[in-house]
């Protein structure tokens, strides 16, 4: 009998030292003077606690028994703050008293006596009475060899890499809105510098293209962003100093909630039209060099026109709509071009299976009124070192013009896969063209993380690396085809192969190896070997 109410005792001691409960957690930031003075400036409400925990600073309201407790109040707390959730904690946690973790271990080691109300009724056996047994008290043993004390292992989330220059960058947004408006901002840029060389063996002719290296600065842009209301209405002002197209993304927008589980997104100005992932995503988070073959022969650069964008979650289940209307762009107006006004959506649903395991697909088109002018399809071989671009058609007096695309990802940690299908039907005066391409690719990380997606705008996002930096390879295969009917623009197979070094959150350097096969063209009938790296900065 003594054996059996010491055991109940000793298990109700146990739980009852690890007692937890539901909070909301509305702030996590790294644990140092400039951010404790900054919580501690706030007003929160009195259930509210700054919490240090670990190397992190974290405030955390209210301990509820109840999840459903805990769920009311995070209704009420997101309005306020967007990234609130509900986590488990110590009750000991939310302790009045100054030392909580003194506390917790008094109550695991020193409170023994089990705090009945009422007696435990024990059966006895080969007997139909009942014995009253009270409570016993006991008094722990202390174990005098310390190496009998078994200690707690903590998982350790790792940190982002953090170097001297990221303090500079910092000056160039601000962390808390400038009030009564929320006014946040913040300056950014990106610099690529390219170089590389191309080995040409063509098939059919005897006069070999001599080997070159080449190099360039493929993009140096400047951009400016900014938002007020708690992000509600927010700009972008981007801008180019290479290229043809000078003027970038130079919108201004307004998104909030549209239901309870419905968000929407509109924005008027030079955007990007939504109809593929590779297109939708900035060329500074994708894993290739350039984008795969067609991506960039049917694509459309940016336009002047409006998008709307909904977006909902059911569970782990997300869905996505992308509408726009356009016409010509800023560049395209200041070259006096001819209107080619057009509409485009894209499609998207997400299945997140965890936090970073999840399947995508999306689908898209748009379509274009080309007013009897000439359309003209050039394909470079995946890289701006190569000048020539073999595989290239022209069509006289087009109508209309119009680009389907559909595109799959699956992303587990530190891998991903993509395929992509993208065709375009021509309108012409003559007759009506069909052209298509079509890829597959994937990467995995040696070292770091892995890919980061955006489900809700489905679209890649940066990589952030640890102290320990980032290294990434990919393989590529995609395929082109400009034949159809009377039109022979040729047809191009690559295989690619990316190395890319993660050496910074702002800074990789990447390599490629293209392997290009164009076929049937007027100009080029052999093979391709193009060897390039890329230094990139961003921020």
């Amino acid at each position: 009998m003594k054996k059996i109410t010491v055991w109940i005792l000793f298990l109700t001691t146990v739980l009852y030292a690890k007692e937890t409960c539901y909070t909301i957690e509305i702030i996590s930031s790294v644990n140092n003077t400039k951010n404790r003075d900054a919580l501690e400036k706030n007003n929160y409400s009195e259930s509210c606690k700054i919490m240090e925990i670990s190397d992190m600073l974290t405030v955390r309201c209210g301990c509820y028994e109840k999840y459903s407790d805990a769920k009311t109040q995070l209704q009420d707390l997101k309005e306020k703050y967007k990234d609130a959730y509900i986590r488990t904690t110590y009750k000991s946690r939310f302790d009045t008293k100054k030392n909580p973790k003194k506390v917790q271990k008094q109550i695991a080691i020193e409170e023994v006596v089990l705090p009945l109300e009422k007696p435990i009724l024990v059966p006895i056996q080969n007997s139909s009475s009942i014995v009253v047994q009270k409570p016993v008290q006991m008094k722990p043993k202390k174990n005098k060899s310390k190496k009998q004390k078994k200690k707690k292992v903590k998982l350790v989330k790792k940190k982002e890499a953090h170097y001297r220059y990221q303090d500079y960058l910092s000056n160039l947004s601000n962390e808390r809105p400038v009030r009564p408006f929320g006014y946040l901002y913040s300056f950014g840029g990106q610099i690529s510098y390219d170089l590389g060389y191309v080995d040409q063996k063509p098939a059919k002719f005897s006069d070999f293209p001599q080997p070159y290296f080449n190099n360039m600065w493929r993009r140096i842009r400047v951009d400016h962003k900014g938002s007020f209301f708690d992000k509600k209405l927010f700009y972008e002002l981007e801008y180019s100093f290479t290229g043809n197209d000078h003027y970038k993304d130079i919108y201004i927008g307004y998104q909030d909630k549209m239901f309870s589980d419905v968000f929407y997104r509109v924005k008027v100005g030079n955007i990007k039209i939504p109809y593929s992932l590779q297109r939708y995503t900035t060329s500074k988070n994708l894993s290739f060099m350039e984008r795969p073959l067609g991506d960039d022969a049917f694509s459309i650069p940016r336009k002047l026109g409006l998008e709307i964008f909904l977006h909902t979650q059911l569970q782990r289940h997300l869905f996505g709509l992308f509408l726009a209307s356009y016409a010509n762009s800023i560049d395209e107006r200041k070259r006096d071009e001819v209107q080619k006004p057009g509409y485009a959506f894209r499609g998207t649903y997400t299945y997140k299976f965890a936090k970073r395991n999840l399947l995508h697909v999306g689908i898209g088109m748009f379509s274009e009124d080309y007013k009897g002018q000439t359309l003209r399809y050039k394909q470079n071989s995946e890289s701006n070192i190569l000048e020539e671009k073999y595989v290239s058609t022209k069509i006289k007096l087009v109508n209309k013009r119009t680009v389907r695309n559909l595109d799959a990802l699956y992303l587990n940690n530190k891998y991903y896969l993509e395929a992509g299908f993208m065709d375009t039907v021509v309108d012409a005066m003559k007759d009506n063209y069909s052209f298509y391409s079509y890829f597959f690719e994937g990467s995995y990380f040696l070292i770091g993380r892995g890919k980061r997606f955006n489900a809700e705008e489905s679209k890649f996002s940066k990589v952030k690396t640890t102290n320990g930096g980032a290294l990434e390879l990919g393989l590529r295969y995609s395929y082109i085809n400009l034949n159809d009917k009377d039109e022979h623009g040729g047809e191009q197979t690559n295989y690619s192969l990316s190395l890319n070094w993660y050496i910074t959150t702002e800074f990789k350097v990447m390599m490629n190896y293209i392997y290009a096969l164009p076929k049937e063209t007027d100009d080029y009938d052999g093979v391709i070997n193009i060897y390039q790296m890329r230094f990139l900065f961003a921020f």
